[in-house]
């Protein structure tokens, strides 16, 4: 029974290699050396790349502006609706990534009330920057939000009583006492939340064709070249995007092992 049990999961073990893993590693040996150094050297590649960081990097500071009091709020008030409300900020994961898109440009479009607003500070959404970081932060909030909610719900509250004790503030408590003994999960949903926004294309796509992302990017030479003359650019963005998450999940996982807990 035993055997069985343990054919029956390797067979399926290796299944599931075969989908999740091997297609990833197989991208890396598609191309030539040749292929790759000339892709490299592509500006627009080379813009859309920066585009894609940039813009990850700065819907990431939002998400952690914006989203720290919130998962502070779900995490330590009780209220009306508020599993609702928890359930709402969840959705983005679920729902098709061009409806999203589609959300964002119909809150924040040009007619729209916020988008109005927007303008009044001069900004814009649809076709430029703003767009592109509002669309990521707007489906990778959910990693940051729910990864720092559960450690706060994970923290005694004792540890506030203690300080209000000692004559110290909310504020105080709140940035100097909650936020330091749960930075292990602000540093997780951190790096999940910029691995899902650089990699971020359905929603981008409709909010901001342009200025062009690396996903976009290989997704028109995808459409207009083929998937040979593609390969490179995916090949490479695959590299570049893998390495700075592989990067500061090790970081992450140092991190967590210097303080006894699992990365």
């Amino acid at each position: 029974m035993k055997k069985g049990f343990d054919v029956f999961v390797g067979i399926f073990s290796v299944i599931g290699i075969l989908l999740f893993v091997i297609p990833g590693v197989y991208l890396l040996f598609s191309t030539s050396p040749a292929s790759l150094f000339s892709a490299v050297k592509d500006d627009e590649f080379l813009r859309a790349v920066g585009v894609s960081l940039s813009s990850a990097t700065l819907s990431t500071l939002l998400i952690l502006l914006f989203g720290t009091p919130l998962a502070y709020v779900l995490s330590r008030s009780e209220f009306p609706l508020r599993g609702l409300l928890e359930n709402l900020l969840e959705l983005p994961v679920a729902i098709p990534h061009s409806v999203a898109g589609v959300a964002i440009l119909n809150f924040f479009g040009r007619g729209a009330f916020m988008g109005k607003i927007l303008s009044l500070l001069g900004f814009q959404v649809y076709g430029t920057l703003t767009g592109i970081v509002i669309a990521m932060a707007f489906v990778s909030a959910p990693y940051f939000i729910g990864s720092l909610k559960e450690g706060l719900r994970q923290l005694p509250q004792e540890y506030e009583k203690i300080s209000y004790s000692l004559g110290r503030g909310r504020f105080y408590t709140f940035f100097k006492v909650l936020l330091p003994m749960t930075k292990g999960h602000l540093l997780k949903g951190l790096i999940l939340s910029w691995g899902r926004a650089v990699s971020e294309f359905g929603a981008v796509m409709v909010v901001a064709y342009f200025p062009m992302t690396s996903t976009v990017f290989v997704y028109e030479r995808l459409e207009t070249m083929g998937i040979r003359a593609t390969l490179p650019y995916a090949v490479l963005l695959f590299l570049i995007t893998g390495f700075v998450f592989l990067f500061l999940r090790i970081l992450w996982g140092k991190y967590a092992e210097s303080k006894g807990f699992e990365g």
